[in-house]
């Protein structure tokens, strides 16, 4: 019966607007958000692996490991980002690194570099992170993509064979410009 009540109110709502006359519109605008991450072949982007680094050896994702940003909007948005360790495995008298802008003991760095198009990435160009979220790029326009290559320089504490692996995890959001 309510929705009876219902689909009468609708009819009604239309029969009314059809005597408004002809100066009559409904205008719906529909905003939204939404980026995906995506290797340069198209497939979603999960991961970066990198293994034996010396301490303070520096990762760079090479211009074939970027990051596509498939920007996927229909308003301005702007991108930020963080990183932290996210190892969950480690023995409790190991602890997980801090990320800053500088390697140095249980430190490591983590920086992203973008670009309009896929390209070599160029060290002058990293923006470092840390562990609160910061702006990466203020302002994009509505179906601008971006290309973003990873920066990781190892903590430069002495090598402890045998030490367990860490996983730091680079997150990306978008918000409205």
């Amino acid at each position: 019966m309510k929705m009876n009540n219902k689909i009468a109110h609708i009819i009604l709502l239309m029969v009314s607007l059809c005597w408004a006359g002809d100066n009559f519109a409904i205008n719906v605008l529909v905003e939204y958000i939404g980026i995906e991450l995506r290797h340069l072949s198209g497939i979603p982007y999960t991961e970066y692996h990198t293994i034996e680094l010396e301490p303070g050896d520096t990762a760079i994702a090479d211009s074939s490991e970027g990051i596509w940003i498939d920007n996927q909007s229909n308003i301005a948005i702007g991108l930020a980002a963080m990183a932290y360790d996210d190892t969950v495995l480690l023995p409790l008298e190991e602890p997980c690194w801090d990320i800053e802008p500088i390697s140095g003991i249980d430190t490591c760095a983590v920086g992203i570099a973008l670009y309009s198009e896929s390209r070599p990435p160029v060290f002058a160009a990293v923006q470092w992170l840390n562990e609160e979220f910061s702006v990466i790029e203020p302002s994009i326009m509505p179906d601008v993509d971006k290309f973003g290559y990873i920066f990781f320089v190892a903590p430069t504490d002495p090598i402890r064979y045998l030490e367990p692996m860490h996983r730091i995890k680079l997150v990306i959001v978008a918000y409205p410009y």
